[in-house]
């Protein structure tokens, strides 16, 4: 027994300097995998306006929703520029989804977060503030049972923002420059912080094919200082979201499977 009390006190420092290299290793190897979330490239070139029923927004992070105003308002400038000859027409103006705004929003808390050139044009009737979802997962279903919920192509209505609420509500006849939300959304732009894209536009995509919804999903990350693939190490806010990012990324890669809830 002494003999191996003696052997165990002998071997503490090679253990301990084991048990430490695990755990900086531990440490570490996130650290330098993180920038994965980063190895996304979005659908949409920011330059050309693909045809879409929606905008959709989540609402998460500070400086998407004035990023979704901005895309929102370039539609909107296309529909009411003179066209060139033999330019084609432009698409279709899309409805702006807010996902995930929070319980306690409104149609004035979201206004503020627009800039002021998107604020003097946009009209309740273009936008829909969804408030019951929580996360990524929830933002997801909520907007299929939004788009489960669409009247028929023969009844289109407009379903927005309620200035005074933010809830949704039906609307007069859909405007000739809107989407027609009758039709049913089949495709949407989404917009979200490039370190969130990856693992959102994956959730969005299994959560409709679970549910049997053919949706057409166009990507477009919302520039954010430091969360970018170059600049996240550059703070330690930074580093903290785009670590936690990807311990999510990978149990939404390697384990989730899409509920029915």
């Amino acid at each position: 027994m002494m003999k191996m009390r003696a052997r165990f006190r002998k071997n503490l420092p090679q253990l301990f300097a084991l048990f430490s290299g695990v755990v900086i290793g531990l440490l570490v190897l996130p650290y330098l995998l993180a920038g994965e979330v980063y190895d996304y490239v979005d659908t949409m070139d920011g330059v050309r306006l693909p045809d879409v029923d929606a905008i959709v927004c989540l609402a998460g992070g500070r400086g998407r929703i004035a990023a979704a105003g901005d895309l929102w308002y370039r539609y909107w400038e296309a529909s009411h520029r003179k066209p060139q000859p033999g330019e084609p027409p432009p698409p279709p103006v899309p409805v702006l989804y807010i996902a995930g705004m929070g319980p306690q929003s409104t149609w004035a808390v979201f206004r503020r977060q627009l800039r002021s050139g998107v604020r003097d044009v946009i009209p309740p009737e273009y936008v829909v503030i969804e408030r019951e979802s929580f996360n990524t997962e929830a933002n997801a279903r909520w907007l299929g049972r939004h788009i489960s919920r669409q009247l028929p192509v023969s009844e289109p209505r407009l379903l927005a923002a309620s200035p005074e609420s933010g809830a949704g509500q039906a609307l007069g006849p859909v405007p000739a420059s809107a989407t027609p939300l009758g039709s049913r959304w089949t495709k949407i732009v989404l917009v979200t912080s490039p370190y969130h894209m990856r693992r959102s536009a994956f959730i969005f995509q299994r959560v409709f094919q679970s549910v049997g919804q053919e949706i057409q999903i166009q990507t477009l990350s919302a520039f954010q200082e430091p969360f970018e693939a170059g600049e996240w190490r550059s703070s330690v806010h930074g580093t903290r979201v785009t670590m936690l990012e990807y311990f999510k990324w990978l149990y939404y890669r390697l384990f989730w499977t899409p509920g029915t809830g």
